[in-house]
């Protein structure tokens, strides 16, 4: 997925709809089976991605471009721990701190998007 910032607006989508409405309000699933994931800030959008109460991730930031005050821009990888789970989000927050509740809980813990592993053969 791509974060965007639009003006006073904070567009999150893939590559077919960040541009829509529909990335205005999107949000997105994850699941700690699923780890790592990773989003995209375009090069203008600084942002930190900081996981809700009781859940524990590692965000691990492209610093090709420097961060500015501790915000990051370009690619990021999520891995998310196993404590990660129903209610637990991820809030991006923006070196704009005015962009903040667009950008909160965008990114929620759903178990659809666990890994389904099929059975162990029988022995």
């Amino acid at each position: 997925m791509h974060i965007a910032v639009d003006g006073d607006r904070v567009r999150i989508g893939g590559t077919g709809t960040l541009n829509t409405d529909l990335a205005l309000t999107q949000t997105f699933g994850f699941h700690p089976s699923n780890s790592p994931f990773h989003v995209t800030n375009v090069l203008t959008t600084y942002t930190r991605i900081v996981p809700t109460e009781k859940c524990t991730a590692t965000m691990t930031y492209d610093t090709k471009i420097p961060p500015q005050y501790g915000y990051y821009t370009g690619a990021t990888q999520i891995a998310a721990e196993s404590d990660c789970g129903p209610h637990a989000c991820f809030n991006l927050e923006f070196a704009d701190h005015a962009l903040n509740p667009a950008g909160s809980q965008r990114i929620c813990y759903d178990v659809l998007c666990a890994t389904h592993m099929p059975p162990p053969p029988a022995q």
